[in-house]
């Protein structure tokens, strides 16, 4: 169904090329050059939702000289593509970007600025995140936006001389070699060692493991957290741990998702996520009613405009004694609201998701859409509905009227032409000037072929008939009566499809009418003017 949409948002595109990023990802980086002869320090590719600041950003250097090093990959609306193997340029020495310490201004303030985000703030001044969240109502925004220019007020400070404040940066948790829970490990440096940071300090004292994940800033009052739960039925406390990099310059800081098993004499790591962005944790029941736990959690990563969030659900198999992934497909989506709900009889509760919006002018006039994904039969999570909210726009209709022909639904998709050629009501949202009389010429057009499709031939005739009589000059009256000519005896699809692409080559406002509507919609092409009943 999702091949069918041919939906070209960033969502496919990490289906679609999750495996060839995988074996790009592990070919060398070893230093080459730059396309004006300079030196690449190494070679990468962008993650989900990555723009061009995101990656001049992460790895210290600018958004120019980036784009100066790679300058075949540079598109429409700046788009990066995970496939895309950018050289950051560079004599080798430099590695993933550092954050400049913050200063506070005058007043116990501090203007914000390039690359700081509230966890980078948090964490070099020596404040938590909560309290410089709660301090700074006026600046709380959705995914924890920053601008330039910010006042941020920093509690706690102290003035070390008049009218002025000064926020000495320390590590999360004091020093990084003294323990800042006494039998505890110290706080690790770099988010990486916090797998064996956590080791450590569960079999040292599992009680006071959240007491030294906040104190080393890995996890805050507002986020991320310990729960304690019996996961693969041994009748022993198992931990799942939601943590956040505490020293992250990202605007959505990475975070991650570990499972430890209590075993007789330790408690051992038996899964973790690895995850790319900020992770929440959602359930950790038997979502699919099928007697196992589900461990679910959604996953989100943020470019220049949008954030995307991914669902995960784990189960615990015995027979492997390991976690298996639960989800057949990528439920991934721009900013979903993620629910459970049981709507389906005998398989337990669904997965809801709701949204798409893209933040982005360039992605095109867009609706929020319905994911249903269901566990049938007790079989993994997948895509079984996908329904689209109610839209004024003439083009979305259309786009509903052509996937009912693309999936042989020829007389609903009669219905659905017929309704959007009387529709009064229905909205120009593109940019091209003629845009509604030509989507409806486009429209009366396929209605013809629905007619046929279906067997209504009589229909079908009068349409073509009466279309080329009312406007004998339009483009689509006579891409009509061309395919009404080679169908009508014959009846063959096929042949007469050849002869309207054909005129299409010939005539590209036929299917440029259909072709740039963003990123976030179909595409169009010159095939795909006529369509033909599978063989």
């Amino acid at each position: 169904m999702a091949g069918q949409l041919r939906r070209r948002t960033f969502v496919v595109v990490v289906v679609c090329v999750a495996l060839l990023t995988l074996a790009l990802s592990s070919m060398s980086a070893a230093a080459s050059t730059t396309p004006n002869g300079g030196q690449c320090s190494q070679i990468v590719t962008p993650r989900a939702g990555d723009g061009w600041s995101s990656v001049a950003q992460r790895y210290g250097v600018s958004v120019a000289a980036l784009k100066a090093a790679n300058a075949r990959y540079i598109r429409r609306n700046n788009q990066l593509w995970l496939t895309d193997r950018l050289c950051i340029p560079g004599d080798g020495s430099s590695g993933p970007a550092t954050t400049v310490t913050p200063q506070p201004t005058t007043g116990a303030t501090y203007t914000v600025r390039p690359g700081d985000t509230w966890y980078g703030i948090a964490a070099r001044t020596g404040v938590p995140f909560a309290a410089l969240w709660n301090a700074n109502p006026k600046l709380q925004r959705r995914g924890k936006v920053l601008f330039i220019g910010d006042r941020m007020v920093i509690p706690g400070a102290s003035a070390s001389t008049p009218g002025s404040s000064t926020v000495t940066p320390v590590p999360p948790g004091g020093s990084a070699t003294k323990p800042p829970i006494v039998g505890m490990p110290a706080c690790p440096t770099q988010f990486a060692d916090y797998t064996t940071g956590i080791h450590d300090a569960l079999n040292a004292n599992p009680v006071q493991l959240l007491d030294w994940l906040r104190t080393c800033g890995a996890v805050t009052s507002a986020h991320g957290g310990v729960t304690i739960q019996d996961i693969n039925g041994d009748k022993l406390d198992d931990y799942i741990i939601v943590i956040t990099d505490p020293i992250s310059a990202a605007a959505v800081p990475t975070g991650d998702l570990l499972i430890f098993h209590a075993g007789r004499d330790s408690k051992e790591l038996a899964y973790q996520a690895g995850a790319a962005g900020d992770v929440a944790l959602l359930d950790t029941s038997d979502i699919n009613a099928d007697g196992k736990i589900d461990i679910s959690w959604t996953d989100t990563t943020c470019g220049a405009h949008t954030c995307f969030g991914t669902v995960h659900i784990i189960s615990w198999d015995p027979a492997s004694s390991s976690f298996q992934n639960w989800i057949d497909g990528n439920a991934t989506m721009a900013y979903p609201t993620v629910s459970f709900k049981d709507i389906n009889d005998g398989s337990g509760q669904e997965l809801l998701l709701h949204g798409g919006i893209i933040a982005s002018v360039g992605a095109g006039p867009q609706r929020s859409w319905n994911e249903t994904w269901s566990s049938l039969a007790g079989a993994p999570y997948r895509l079984t509905d996908l329904m689209y909210d109610p839209s004024t726009c003439l083009y979305h209709h259309l786009l509903d009227a052509n996937q009912l022909m693309l999936t042989g639904k020829y007389a609903e998709a009669a219905i659905a032409y017929d309704a959007l050629l009387n529709d009064s009501a229905l909205e120009k949202c593109g940019t091209r000037d003629n845009e509604l009389d030509e989507l409806r010429s486009f429209a009366r057009y396929r209605l013809a072929l629905a007619y046929a499709y279906s067997g209504e031939m009589e229909k079908a005739e009068v349409t073509v008939v009466e279309f080329l009589a009312a406007e004998p000059v339009n483009l689509y009256a006579q891409v009509a009566d061309l395919w009404w000519q080679a169908y009508e005896k014959p009846q063959d699809a096929v042949a007469a499809c050849a002869a309207v692409t054909a005129f299409a080559k010939d005539n590209p406002d036929t299917w440029l009418i259909l072709f740039d509507f963003g990123y976030a919609n179909p595409t169009f092409s010159e095939s795909e003017v006529c369509v033909a009943p599978a063989a």
